[in-house]
């Protein structure tokens, strides 16, 4: 069994020319060159069918393992069949419920968080204002930037200052490493959004002693789905996790911009569930499209109607083997009250997706990667009705140790029958759970947290 570091078929792809060169030499030397050749040219093709199958090996384990007698080895923190499922630790009896939007009361959505020279861990997260739930996402969210000196799930994040103002969502910072030789260390900070709005947005008012918020004011957000062209509508970049964060020019519309960095330094990003693009140079806003990728068209759906099954909202990075692999928030809308004979046990929220090359993709089948709900040390288990925005957080080694995630906390409080009976009705169900998060009286959300099972990690 292989390494990560170790395994074959992970070299450079150039083609390697071997030339027997010949002069006046006795038909004996001929002969020995000739066997030579021939037995030199049997052992690289011997060594080609190992590296094809190796890579083979590497696919049917979802690029996060090796195959051993035919059983997947994975790597930490992946487990299952195809090691395509986070093998997540239970949480301690100690641990707060959520790292940032539970206390003090406000609904936060997504997020990730960078590790600064400071030491500290810093959290970008959008988080609505006016005391309004996310049923007003679309009009009062904002980023804010809070800070916790470790990764300790017995601790929140302290809000610190609002990094970009309304109207601006779905925060997803990344570091530059050493080798982005065109800004290295700088923190490239992506959103939808212009953070530009002339006039702060009305409060909202608190339902009868809930403790869940109903909005007043709606607004439409500003820019088609969110997706907003222009200078600061995709990308903010600061030296310092402090700021100021300086809006650098878009030129294409990017729904929900999914980040990430090369092993070389170079940048991508993923836009929703239909583009990849290369940033040539990020201050002058100059990027080109490597692909298009149509994940609602992908073996994740099915076949079945896309009035029910959807995915959106990507997460994108590359690991320390140099493979890409994406999560992202998969549904079903027949998930929900009263029951169907097409619900999804346990409620579908999550999809992976993997690729050597980022133009070849493959699509984990099996169990989904995470599911809505976290478990205790007891054993007990906290259910949510939704369990989306999923973003990892890594160690120097670039293996992800813990997972950062938008939850909807609705489930069986407020009704006799079924854990999603007070939300809306979407096709296939008179109450779906996935739209609990923007329900009317029930659309507070927050931020929660994981650690991952990884050996050395605390």
């Amino acid at each position: 069994t292989k390494s990560q570091s170790q395994r074959i078929g992970k070299c450079p792809s150039e083609n390697l020319h071997v030339e027997m060169i010949s002069h006046n030499r006795s038909n004996g030397y001929r002969t020995i060159a000739t066997m030579f050749s021939v037995g030199l040219a049997v052992g690289l093709i011997g060594l080609a069918v190992a590296a094809q199958d190796a890579a083979a090996s590497d696919l049917a384990c979802s690029l996060n393992g090796v195959q051993n007698g035919g059983q997947c080895r994975c790597d930490a923190p992946w487990k299952g069949p195809t090691c395509s499922v986070l093998d997540i630790k239970p949480r301690p009896q100690s641990s707060v419920p959520a790292i940032y939007g539970y206390s003090p009361n406000v609904s936060s959505w997504g997020g990730n968080v960078v590790k600064g020279d400071d030491g500290l861990y810093h959290l970008y997260v959008s988080e609505m204002v006016g005391g309004c739930g996310l049923i007003s996402w679309g009009s009062h969210s904002r980023i804010i930037h809070a800070t916790s000196p470790s990764l300790d799930l017995t601790e929140a994040f302290t809000f610190k200052d609002a990094a970009l103002g309304v109207w601006a969502h779905n925060a997803a910072p990344v570091r530059a490493p050493s080798q982005h030789t065109e800004c290295p260390g700088c923190y490239y900070l992506f959103h939808i959004g212009s953070a530009n709005a002339a006039k702060p947005p009305p409060n909202c008012t608190e339902a009868d002693g809930s403790g869940m918020v109903v909005v007043t004011y709606d607004a439409p957000r500003e820019g088609l789905g969110g997706a907003t062209q222009g200078v600061g509508g995709l990308v903010h970049v600061s030296k310092s996790p402090e700021g100021p964060w300086q809006p650098l020019p878009s030129p294409m519309g990017c729904n929900n911009p999914a980040p990430a960095f090369a092993k070389n330094g170079t940048l991508f990003v993923l836009c929703s569930s239909s583009s990849i693009w290369r940033a040539e140079n990020v201050a002058q806003g100059n990027w080109t499209k490597v692909i298009d990728i149509d994940l609602n068209n992908s073996p994740w759906t099915g076949g079945a109607p896309s009035e029910y099954i959807r995915v959106e909202d990507p997460y994108l990075w590359c690991d320390s083997n140099g493979n890409w692999h994406l999560f992202c928030h998969r549904y079903d809308y027949r998930d929900g009250w009263p029951p169907n004979p097409n619900q999804t046990e346990p409620v579908l929220v999550s999809g992976h997706a993997f690729s050597e090359d980022l133009i070849n993709w493959h699509y984990s089948t099996g169990p989904q990667p995470f599911d809505p709900w976290v478990f205790s040390e007891d054993g007990t288990r906290l259910n949510y009705s939704t369990f989306e925005r999923p973003h990892l957080i890594f160690n120097e080694d670039g293996v992800p140790t813990h997972s950062v995630h938008g939850v909807s906390p609705v489930w069986a409080q407020y009704g006799d029958h079924h854990p999603c009976e007070v939300c809306p009705a979407r096709p296939g169900s008179e109450h779906s759970c996935v739209v609990c998060k923007s329900s009317q009286y029930y659309s507070w959300t927050y931020t929660l947290m994981q650690e991952l099972n990884v050996p050395g990690t605390a």
